[in-house]
Parts: structure tokens; C-alpha cells; sequence
């Protein structure tokens, strides 16, 4: 239970933490500190997205590179905005009221909820990539998972899922263009468990998502060469952000069908029901050893 909470209470913590330092010690470090790290985590981003996505590297040498970019504008951003900030906040600047106590607190709104953003991000991000890799190892066509094998979802992605549970929150973060909208990890998902040809079966049978597999759109996506490949090669980012993937989800009757999806607990109905553990006893001893 406490996972579906939990954003709600760090994010209280964190609005607590910061306005009990300002009125203590003073706000404006806090400040510039937190603005230069949302400027080095936007500018290794937009590097990512703009200059190294494309590059014939490993995504792990990407990352290393967006991450060094990130680190020098955070050291810029850092810098100017506490130059700026100290000449508005000195004993006879403007803005002296804010420095600490009432006017502290008030002011330490800013980096608290701007720490709460990035952990949003965050979570949104992690949470994301552990729900598709958990679809990747429930797909296996080998596999066979007895009900006291079968994993759980994973913590990232009930945080994330409890965070989007808050009224308004997830079409706030979906408008920041994070990975990924509901819609596009429900089509990412379909296209990765479509890997089990039993459930892939299952959901093309399956009243609830029986009409996405009938829709043309989802069928080019399993036609398609490079979403293919990208799926036989376990590159869930790839898929994410494939520009095939991006069409199919703009359509809106599509996309509104992703949105009502329940991928996560139509899998683990069919994986945990009594006609497919019948299948997982009668091979025991043979695919359950991978």
C-alpha cells in the first residue's frame, strides 16, 4: 500500500525539509543549487535528443556523453544564477526579506518543488523502463513461470503509478514530453508481449484489447521491418521513440484505446489463471530451466 503513497509523502517531506532550512539557515544556496541541477538534467537531455540519439554509439557511451554535458551547463547554470542571486540577496539588495525566516519559506517553495519535478521525472522514467523489461521477461516464448515464481511489478513502476494517480498529475507530466505517455508504453508493451505466441493469442481473443489487434495501424507496427527489429533486439527506448510508434499512438481512436488498456493486468491474468499454469506443471522440468 505504502508505494502508492509514497511520491505524496516524499514530496510533502521534501516542501517540509527545504522551508524548515530557509527559516533556519537561509534559502539561497538551496536555490541555486536546485536550478543549476534542472539546468544540467534539461541540457543533457537536449543533447541526447538533438545530437547524440543518432550517433552510430552503444546507448551506454550516449548516456556518458549526455551525462558530461549535463555536468558542465549544470556548473554554468549554477554559477550565473548564484552570481545573480547574490547581488539581489545581499544585506541591502532587493530581495533581503527572502533570504530566511517567513520570507525564506516562502521562497524555498521554489527549489523544493522544483527537487519534486525532477523526482517525478524520475519515477516516471524508471518506473517506464522496469514495467517494459518486466513485459520482456514475462514474453519470453520459453519461459514458463509458476504462480510462486512470477514476479511482482516492480517498485519504480508502482510509484509511478501511484504518482500518476493523483488527480491532474499525469496529464501535467505527460505536457513535459517525458518517457512515456500511458498510451505509448501500452503500445510498447502489446508489441513486446506479442513475443509469447499464447499471449499474443490470448489478446487478440480478448474482448479488451481484441480491438487494438484488429486496428491498422497496430497491425503495420507488427508488419514493420525496423519496429521488428528493434523487438527482437529487446531495444524498448527504441521502440519508444521509433517514429512509426509515435504515428500509430497520434491517432486519436487508437490512441484512446491504449489510454482505456490494462496491458499489466491482462498479461498477469492470463500468465497466473488456472489454463496457463496447467501448461507451466505439464512442463516442468524442461523450458522452466533457462
Amino acid at each position: 500500500m505504502l508505494p502508492d503513497y509514497l511520491f505524496l509523502v516524499v514530496s510533502l517531506a521534501i516542501v517540509i525539509g527545504f522551508a524548515v532550512r530557509a527559516w533556519n539557515y537561509g534559502v539561497v544556496n538551496a536555490v541555486w543549487g536546485v536550478i543549476g541541477a534542472c539546468g544540467g538534467l534539461i541540457g543533457g537531455f537536449v543533447v541526447y535528443r538533438l545530437v547524440l540519439a543518432d550517433l552510430e554509439f552503444g546507448l551506454p557511451a550516449k548516456l556518458a556523453l549526455a551525462f558530461v554535458a549535463g555536468l558542465l551547463v549544470y556548473f554554468v547554470v549554477r554559477g550565473l544564477v548564484k552570481w545573480f542571486l547574490e547581488s539581489l540577496f545581499e544585506p541591502n539588495g532587493a530581495l533581503q526579506f527572502f533570504v530566511d525566516g517567513i520570507g525564506g519559506v516562502m521562497l524555498s517553495l521554489i527549489p523544493s518543488l522544483l527537487t519534486v519535478a525532477i523526482i517525478a521525472g524520475g519515477l516516471r522514467i524508471g518506473g517506464t523502463l522496469t514495467e517494459l523489461r518486466r513485459y520482456e521477461y514475462l514474453a519470453t516464448p520459453n519461459r514458463y513461470l509458476k504462480a510462486s515464481q512470477y514476479p511482482e511489478k516492480p517498485l519504480a513502476t508502482r510509484w509511478r503509478d501511484g504518482m500518476e494517480a493523483i488527480p491532474g498529475f499525469q496529464q501535467g507530466i505527460d505536457g513535459a514530453g517525458l518517457l512515456a505517455p500511458l498510451p505509448d508504453r501500452n503500445l510498447v508493451g502489446l508489441l513486446i508481449v506479442t513475443k509469447k505466441p499464447a499471449l499474443k493469442k490470448h489478446l487478440e481473443e480478448n474482448l479488451e484489447s481484441q480491438p487494438i489487434f484488429e486496428d491498422e495501424l497496430f497491425i503495420a507496427l507488427l508488419e514493420n521491418e525496423s519496429v521488428k527489429a528493434l523487438n527482437e533486439a529487446g531495444n524498448r527506448v527504441g521502440l519508444l521513440q521509433h517514429s512509426e510508434v509515435a504515428a500509430a499512438v497520434a491517432n486519436p481512436e487508437l490512441r484512446s484505446r491504449l489510454e482505456e488498456l490494462e496491458l499489466s493486468r491482462l498479461v498477469d491474468d492470463y500468465l497466473l489463471s488456472p489454463e496457463w499454469q496447467g501448461i507451466v506443471e505439464s512442463y516442468e522440468g524442461g523450458p522452466n530451466e533457462f
